[in-house]
Formats: structure tokens, C-alpha cells, sequence
């Protein structure tokens, strides 16, 4: 409803949706980002784990199976979007098995990008007083091997961005070599060739190559 009135009271033209929960999801808001050339198609939806005992333990409202189902609704609706999301290594009591579900879970669903948070106590939570706390080395063990697969990820939605054409925002102008760098609406960081007048507006440019997680661009 929210981002209804939105669309409809004001005139903005361009609307990023932050972190949403997997919960809030509704097949109705999947419809709205089809229908809306306003909504842009890049998502934040908090995982946090891929084993269901560890989001019971952390309380969440969902299951990896539903949050699975979701991201296949979405990736089906919006083939191009780009979804990130944030996964926690090492909560209290995780075991092997359980980091292997994550591990997996994420492997097989359509992500770009990942946010890893590395498990830390903080005084006054439930989780700091739950029992078999993780020591800190395989916490860290844990959190490198997703930034790795979530490195992958991202390179491969990059990748998969050769030969599309994007709406990219010009943000900035190198005015020595006249490199425009600004972002899609599917949140990819691009650079073409342009002058001042390509700052502050929507270009339409076509996706030649990929460097140092960029996307190489010529305006169309």
C-alpha cells in the first residue's frame, strides 16, 4: 500500500525498495515492481541462515523452503533484478551441518550479491546467553567461505548483464577522460563515456564488458 501512494501521490520517477523482510514479500508487491517502470528492480531480503533450526533459534518468521519459494516467485517475475541479502556466520550453536544448508541454500538460489556478518556477542541479547557459542576462528573460517560464494555470485549476475541494455543514473564525470560512472536501476555500477549534460539523468546505454565489478558501457 505504501508503495502505491507512492507511485501514484508523488512524482518519482525512480523508487528503490531498502531491506525488506521475506514476510513482507507479498505476490501483490511482486506484481506492483512488474507492472511499475518506476520500481527498480533490485531487492534486499534478509536470509540470515539456510538451516531452519538456526531461524528458529533466532526467532525468525520463516522457513528456508518459504524463503526459497519467494525468490523463485521473484527471480521468475523479474529475471534481471538484482537481489542481495544478509547471512550471519556462526550464530550460537551452528553446527556443520546447519552452515551447510546455508552454504547450499544460497548456492541454488538467484542472488547477486551477499552481506556477510560474521556472529559477535552483543550483552543483553537472547543470543548471548544461548549455549555452544562458536569459537571466533571458525566464525571467521565461516564468513570468508561466503564472501567467496557470494564473490561468485555477483560476478556471474555481472556477467550475465554483457549485451543488455540498462537506465544508468550519471552520478560523477572523470572530466579527464570523460568517463560518466553512475548506477542501473537493477543497482549494477556503470561507466560510459559521456559529458556533463549525461549527469543527473537516465541514460540508456548498452552493456559491453565487465571490470573490477563494473559494467563497461556505450550509450545506445
Amino acid at each position: 500500500g505504501l508503495v502505491r501512494d507512492i507511485l501514484d501521490k508523488t512524482t518519482v520517477q525512480r523508487l528503490r525498495i531498502g531491506s525488506i523482510d521475506p514476510n513482507e514479500f507479498s505476490d501483490a508487491l511482486i506484481d506492483l515492481c512488474v507492472k511499475s517502470p518506476k520500481i527498480c528492480h533490485h531487492f534486499h531480503i534478509p536470509l540470515q541462515s539456510g538451516s531452519d533450526s538456526v531461524l528458529h533459534r533466532m526467532g525468525r518468521p520463516y522457513t528456508s523452503a518459504y524463503f526459497e519459494n519467494l525468490l523463485k516467485k521473484i527471480h521468475n517475475a523479474m529475471p534481471h533484478a538484482f537481489i542481495g541479502s544478509d547471512v550471519i556466520a556462526g550464530f550460537p550453536g551452528e553446527t556443520e551441518a546447519e552452515f551447510e544448508f546455508t552454504c547450499a541454500l544460497i548456492e541454488a538460489l538467484p542472488f547477486a550479491d551477499l552481506h556477510v556478518f560474521p556472529y559477535s556477542r552483543r550483552p543483553k541479547t537472547r543470543a548471548a546467553d544461548m549455549a555452544n557459542h562458536v569459537p571466533p576462528v571458525l566464525v571467521n573460517q565461516r564468513a570468508a567461505r561466503l564472501r567467496a560464494i557470494a564473490a561468485h555470485k555477483k560476478s556471474n549476475f555481472l556477467a550475465r548483464a554483457v549485451g543488455r541494455e540498462l537506465l544508468v543514473l550519471g552520478q560523477q564525470i572523470d572530466e579527464a577522460t570523460g568517463i560518466v560512472k553512475g548506477i542501473s536501476r537493477e543497482y549494477i555500477l556503470a561507466e560510459f563515456s559521456g559529458t556533463p549534460v549525461d549527469l543527473n539523468v537516465e541514460r540508456r546505454v548498452l552493456v559491453t564488458d565487465t571490470q573490477n565489478g563494473r559494467a563497461i558501457c556505450q550509450k545506445v
